[in-house]
C-alpha cells in the first residue's frame, strides 16, 4: 500500500484561518460572555463534538448563533486559534482553563496537549533537587524523564 499525503492540508487550515480573521464566509457566530466570535461551522464541528451538536441545530442557509457561558472570551479565543492552526502558545496560568474548555467542548487533541503540558509541569514541580539535565540530555526527552525519575527515586530512598 502506498500512502499519498495531501500537502495542501496545512494550506487549507491557513486559508480558513485567514478567512475567519477577515470575517469572510463565516457561518457561525459564537457569543462568549459579552464578546462575539465569527467562525466556520464546518471547522468548529470537526474540532468539537459539543459545538457540532449545537451548530447542527441551525438553518443551513443562514448563520447559526450559539452562546457559550462556561469560560472566558480569552479562553475561547485560544480554543479558536488552536482549532484553526493546530498550534498555540499559552501561559502556564492559562493551561488549566484551556483544559477545562477542551473537556467541555469535547476537543480531545487539545485536551491531550493540555494534560501533557500540565503533567510535565507537575513532574518538574515535584523534583526536590531542582535537577536540570545538561543541554545534550535535553535533546532526548525520554532520557530527561528517566533522569528526573532517577533523581526522585534516589531522593526518596535517602528520605527513608
Amino acid at each position: 500500500m502506498i500512502r499519498i499525503n495531501n500537502t495542501q492540508y496545512f494550506h487549507f487550515l491557513e486559508q480558513a484561518d485567514a478567512l475567519r480573521r477577515s470575517g469572510s464566509l463565516c457561518d457561525a457566530i459564537i457569543s462568549v460572555k459579552s464578546q462575539t466570535f465569527r467562525a466556520h461551522r464546518l471547522v468548529l464541528a470537526c474540532a468539537s463534538r459539543t459545538l457540532a451538536q449545537q451548530l447542527a441545530r441551525g438553518d443551513i442557509d443562514s448563520p447559526v448563533c450559539c452562546t457559550l457561558e462556561y469560560f472566558s472570551p480569552h479562553t475561547f479565543q485560544q480554543v479558536l486559534d488552536f482549532t484553526y492552526t493546530q498550534a498555540l502558545e499559552v501561559s502556564v496560568d492559562d493551561l488549566q482553563l484551556l483544559l477545562k474548555a477542551a473537556q467541555l467542548l469535547e476537543m480531545q487533541p487539545l485536551e491531550d496537549q493540555c494534560r501533557k503540558q500540565l503533567d510535565t509541569l507537575d513532574c518538574r514541580a515535584e523534583n526536590p533537587l531542582n535537577f536540570s539535565p545538561p543541554l545534550q540530555i535535553r535533546e532526548f526527552p525520554h532520557t530527561e524523564i528517566f533522569l528526573y525519575c532517577l533523581v526522585w527515586s534516589t531522593s526518596f530512598q535517602s528520605f527513608l
